[in-house]
């Protein structure tokens, strides 16, 4: 190695048989490394040596700080920082300028250059600001975080499924309105079964609204349909009826007949559905209405055209029409 003059930079002491040599102003890239002690006399020599290791101090500095977080009322969650590796770094974690210990509330674990805080049963009051602050003898830092609780609520339907009555060929929607804590899961059922997206069938969601259309219904749509919502909290349901209406048929159809003049004559037509029906009664292609001369009935399904003096002139083809939104 290189020998050692004393000057400004090193200075060798020696006090009886003691010698020491101190170095002026340490630099890691310049001092550290090993030095040797040797003595020399008539009889021979003798050496020892010793390393010299030079620590850098600087304040800690973070290089991972803590982050807000998020938790549900009771559900354990945690803080968690990392500074750069240097030595006797002291972990102290706040809560509004509070110091906080391992309690019931939390415990606080501390490994090399990480420091976690562990929140064991958050509560709604628990919200706010938490603050780590790494410190050595020439310093300290600080991170801030915030944590928000939220409290966990069953879902339940601020507007239900109301029951419906449509056409063949029209569109059906279905709607009904939740509220609760997400994440909400959501099931259509139609009659006790799942109902997944089909050809004439979407589902969706919109904000807390849920939607099921069915596009060009047919009879076959028609049931009891239900909607269920749940969530870790619990569950809720709603359901409503779909009544799809095809175009009436006839269940009993108008018959020919003879009559005598100025007598009454009956006409007399039945239909296998009457919700929204309307029916109309035609001679010779001329709609035909009540007064003085037609007394026109329809109830119970039974469509009824009453000729109240029949004349002459009454002789001829009568047509009775049944239709509603899904055809005649």
């Amino acid at each position: 190695g290189k020998q050692i003059i004393s000057k400004n930079e090193f200075k060798c002491l020696q006090e009886h048989d003691t010698y020491a040599l101190i170095i002026n102003k340490v630099q890691k890239e310049k001092h550290q490394g090993e030095y040797v002690c040797e003595a020399l006399n008539e009889a021979g020599k003798a050496t020892t040596s010793a390393k010299l290791t030079v620590i850098i101090r600087v304040p800690p500095s973070f290089k991972r700080k803590i982050e807000s977080l998020e938790t549900i009322v009771e559900q354990a969650t945690q803080f968690e920082c990392e500074v750069d590796p240097i030595p006797d770094v002291r972990f102290q974690w706040f809560r509004a300028r509070a110091e906080l210990r391992d309690s019931e509330k939390y415990k606080i674990v501390n490994e090399k250059y990480i420091s976690i805080l562990k929140l064991l049963k958050p509560q709604l009051i628990d919200c706010g600001d938490y603050t780590c602050r790494a410190s050595n003898q020439c310093g300290s830092v600080s991170s801030t975080a915030k944590l928000m609780v939220i409290e966990l609520s069953p879902p339940s339907f601020i507007t239900r499924l109301e029951s419906l009555t449509t056409f063949v060929g029209k569109t059906a929607r279905l709607q009904c309105t939740v509220a609760g804590s997400p994440v909400i899961h959501t099931t259509w059922q139609k009659n006790g079964v799942d109902i997944t997206d089909e050809e004439n069938c979407k589902i969706s969601v919109k904000d807390n609204k849920r939607i099921l259309e069915l596009n060009n219904v047919m009879v076959q749509n028609k049931g009891s349909y239900s909607c269920k919502v749940t969530n870790d909290c619990g569950t809720d349901i709603c359901s409503a009826d779909l009544t799809v209406l095809d175009k009436p048929h006839f269940s009993k159809t108008l018959e020919s007949t003879q009559t005598i003049i100025n007598c009454s004559t009956h006409l007399e037509c039945q239909v296998d559905e009457d919700t929204s029906v309307k029916m109309s009664w035609k001679k010779g292609g001329v709609e035909l209405h009540s007064g003085k001369d037609y007394k026109i009935t329809f109830e119970d399904k039974v469509a009824v055209l009453e000729i109240l003096k029949t004349k002459l002139k009454d002789a001829g083809n009568y047509v009775c029409t049944a239709s509603n939104e899904a055809g005649s």
